[in-house]
């Protein structure tokens, strides 16, 4: 098993995985109606802080960010009104996000991952389930999770770095994954310190400061939008007031009997990546194996992007995806 054999067992597994959902008509009921709301979208039915569902359900949509909503339109004013057209753009999401994925690791292990095994990681966040379903069906998270994904690399390579500028590139990319998914999508911020409490092992006040600033100008950015596209200060009313809210305080949904059964759900997605891991540390008969500084860098992302979400009253196992990339690299590395 050469490192081009695992490459091609990799993406034969990316594949079969995701292409024969793909390929097929029917989604999951969200899936569906974000499709339609960006096909409206493409054929001049609302605009982007005025996102429209139907005449009588949703004629203004704000139950979600716009973000994703418009760069799917994006999709059907280029190729048509089809099926398969939110099919490809999930699809540009999962290659996106592989991308993401490489990109922290050689960023983050330098040689020693050059070494290693590059595709591993996207072979332990494929196989989770949560993943291939999510990008099978066109679920809000996917797109989420290529920004923070690129949004933790310019973060660390500012910090490792020392370049202010990665950073302000760090923060629009935060700034679009919270217009594509509403708060969840501040957690990359935290990316700066623990880049620097993890990997530098020096500057962890520099580390706090930059990420300090990664979120100012995160704020500064949503405001600027804010104020600058017509419409989104409506838009940020209702969905602050009738939508997030109510949501959090339990009033829209049923509230979860036991918010641990969140973490529960986690360990069960890792399961198979876990598994599949075991079975190449055997293989290779554990040759070169520790734990790196880097392993508790990426899971340390992972837990900020995930156990946060066991305070909140709705819990659905798709808002896990954003952070199973963290968790995927946690284990490679």
């Amino acid at each position: 098993m050469t490192p081009k054999t695992w490459w091609l067992f990799t993406a034969v597994v990316f594949t079969v995985l995701l292409l024969p959902a793909l390929v097929q008509q029917g989604m999951f009921l969200d899936g569906v109606s974000y499709a339609c709301i960006a096909r409206n979208l493409a054929i001049g039915l609302g605009d982007f802080s005025h996102p429209h569902y139907t005449a009588t359900l949703y004629p203004v949509c704000y139950e979600q960010p716009p973000l994703v909503f418009w760069l799917q339109s994006l999709f059907f004013r280029l190729l048509g009104d089809h099926f398969w057209v939110e099919r490809l753009y999930s699809l540009c999401m999962a290659i996106a996000a592989s991308m993401g994925i490489l990109l922290n690791a050689r960023l983050v292990q330098g040689a020693s991952h050059k070494k290693g095994a590059q595709w591993l990681p996207i072979l332990l966040w494929i196989v989770a389930p949560i993943t291939f379903w999510s990008f099978s069906n066109n679920m809000l998270e996917c797109t989420m999770s290529v920004l923070v994904l690129f949004s933790t690399y310019f973060a660390a390579k500012s910090v490792l770095n020392n370049h202010l500028g990665f950073l302000v590139i760090a923060a629009a990319l935060t700034a679009a994954a919270v217009l594509s998914k509403g708060p969840v999508g501040f957690f990359p911020v935290v990316a700066p310190v623990f880049a620097a409490f993890f990997l530098k092992r020096t500057g962890f006040l520099g580390g706090l400061g930059k990420s300090f600033f990664m979120l100012l100008g995160t704020l500064l950015l949503l405001g600027l939008l804010l104020f600058s596209i017509p419409g989104m200060q409506d838009y940020l009313d209702y969905y602050l007031h009738q939508q997030l809210l109510p949501t959090l305080s339990g009033q829209r949904e049923k509230q979860v009997e036991n918010p641990f059964s969140f973490l529960l759900d986690l360990l069960s997605q890792l399961a198979l990546p876990g598994i599949l891991l075991l079975f190449y540390l055997v293989k290779t008969r554990f040759k070169g194996v520790k734990v790196s500084k880097s392993a508790f860098y990426f899971i340390a992302l992972g837990l900020a992007g995930s156990l946060p979400l066991m305070l909140t009253p709705k819990q659905s196992t798709h808002y896990l995806l954003p952070s199973i990339p963290y968790f995927a690299l946690g284990l490679a590395s």
